[in-house]
């Protein structure tokens, strides 16, 4: 047990820090360029390697390798890293050189809003911090090494060293007024991140026993494409929210940007814990016929249990976003103006975070049951509605910001109907509709009361106090949906302790 918190603890603090100097980085480019044109252009050369990584790869390295490399031998396991590494390294350099040739067209797509003078200076940006993909693409692969040997302190920092990186490349390109020095330090990053991961996994090298020839069979290749497709759609929406803010013209992508990293922050360091948590639970129950009610069971407790966690973060962010936006954002080259913008923002993408939260939950259902096509396909039509009405005309900050928070409800009520239809599962079922109306009705009453007064106050109080009443108000509401709902209370504490089991 000491062993096993020591390495929940690593992973939890290096997801953390990783999270935290994410956050900085967000900082320093609104301090430093505020909304304006640059601005633009930084924020597209910082997530243009994660955006690729993330369709490409995301998850799906671990989910495909961990398995196979938990059943075979020392040596065909070092065989099957060392191909898989060098196999993914090699695939994402030719895609790299590919779409650097075409840098250009990119950013005219991705960000339409610049002035035409500033797209080459752009797309020079984006052909140098492109080569951090195959980098970071390999270093999903030496993490499923290292988690299947259950060494989680490396790969959990690999991101903070990422994130320091830009930092650093940030303040340097800010002193030299050269966003090259962005674009070099993504690379660097990328690359230091991978050297420190191949450094702690070499110890696992084992060059004899190995069986002759190709490790990678097509049933490997196979489970790594259903898990890339099962993930893959979702992640195109922030890419196209920022494309369409950016047809507002220089400043529009930039301001989404700030306003989903408000949404982000809960829902990466928090909110997806709970599913986190219960997926072993749920998968063992469904992996026995005779378990499926108990199956049922978990998967509603878990939904209620983000569901208690969501809503009073929704609410005090979603009330209280402009004293979070003037906190982190109203310094600098942004000023009130653009930080009330964004405060705008942040508050319309609250109203997403719910279903957002039980979305990954209703996955986790469907991932238990090794269904990875059914979530692709929803997810897919889902997007694409987003897409149809972007193209249609959707393209004001406002308008794009409920279109986001519309997108998430949409998907949660096809997740649902889904389970429900390929897999008899009604989840939402009255018994627990009754008992979540509850947890929402506590929830919403004690904040309500708490928060009323207070907001009204808070208008002539300091950013940092309406922070905290926001924090307060969550908590209040926190309280009193989990005294409305006791089972939901119980099952949450529960998921933390078989989190702590089971986790590493």
């Amino acid at each position: 047990m000491k062993r096993f918190l020591g390495s929940s603890m690593w992973l939890f603090a290096g997801i953390m820090l990783g999270r935290i100097l994410g956050l900085v980085r967000d900082l320093v480019i609104a301090n430093q360029l505020g909304q304006g044109v640059d601005a633009d252009r930084a924020i597209f050369v910082v997530t243009i390697p994660d955006v690729m990584v993330n369709i490409l790869i995301g998850g799906a390295m671990g989910a495909a390798l961990i398995p196979e490399f938990k059943r075979r031998g020392p040596g065909d396991n070092w065989a099957l890293f060392r191909q898989s590494g060098w196999a993914v390294f090699g695939v994402m350099a030719a895609a790299t050189a590919a779409l650097a040739v075409f840098a250009g067209p990119i950013t005219r797509m991705l960000v339409s809003g610049l002035p035409e003078e500033a797209v080459p200076g752009t797309a020079r940006l984006v052909q140098i911090c492109l080569w951090a993909v195959p980098f970071t693409a390999a270093s999903a692969v030496v993490r499923a090494k290292l988690q299947s040997h259950e060494r989680f302190a490396v790969p959990s920092f690999a991101g903070f060293v990422y994130n320091l990186a830009i930092v650093l490349g940030l303040v340097a390109a800010g002193f030299f007024a050269d966003l090259r020095w962005l674009a070099v330090s993504a690379v660097g990053g990328a690359v230091l991140s991978l050297g420190m991961q191949v450094a702690d996994s070499w110890k696992f090298r084992e060059t004899g026993g190995a069986k002759p020839g190709l490790q990678i069979d097509h049933r490997l290749t196979g489970r790594y494409i259903g898990a890339l497709l099962a993930g893959s759609a979702v992640l195109v929406l922030p890419v196209a929210m920022r494309a369409f803010a950016s047809t507002n013209g220089p400043g529009g992508q930039a301001v989404v940007y700030y306003a989903s990293k408000l949404v982000d922050l809960p829902m990466g360091t928090v909110l997806t814990i709970v599913s986190i948590a219960m997926f072993p639970a749920i998968a063992d129950a469904f992996a026995k016929a005779e378990s499926h009610p108990e199956g049922v069971r978990l998967a509603q407790n878990g939904l209620r249990a983000v569901l208690a966690l969501a809503l009073p973060v929704a609410l005090g962010m979603g009330v209280f976003s402009l004293a979070f936006s003037n906190l982190l954002y109203r310094h600098g080259e942004m000023g009130s103006d653009g930080a009330r913008q964004v405060g705008a923002l942040a508050a319309v993408m609250m109203v997403g975070l719910v279903p957002q939260a039980l979305n990954s939950m209703l996955l986790v259902v469907f991932d238990a049951l090794r269904d990875m096509v059914t979530p692709f396909i929803l997810s897919l039509v889902a997007i694409l509605g987003f897409l149809a009405a972007g193209f249609l005309g959707v393209r004001g900050l406002l308008p794009l910001a409920w279109l986001y928070a519309g997108f998430h409800w949409c998907l949660m009520v096809a997740l649902a109907a889904g389970l429900a239809i390929r897999h008899k599962l009604r989840l939402f079922e009255p018994g627990f509709a009754t008992k979540a109306l509850a947890g929402i009705a506590g929830s919403g009453v004690a904040f309500g009361i708490f928060c009323l007064a207070a907001y009204r106050a808070a208008t002539d109080l300091p950013p940092a106090a309406g922070v905290c009443l926001a924090i307060l108000g969550g908590i209040a509401s926190l309280a009193g949906g989990l005294a409305a709902d006791p089972e939901t209370r119980r099952s949450l504490s529960g998921a933390v302790l078989r989190k702590l089991r089971k986790a590493a």
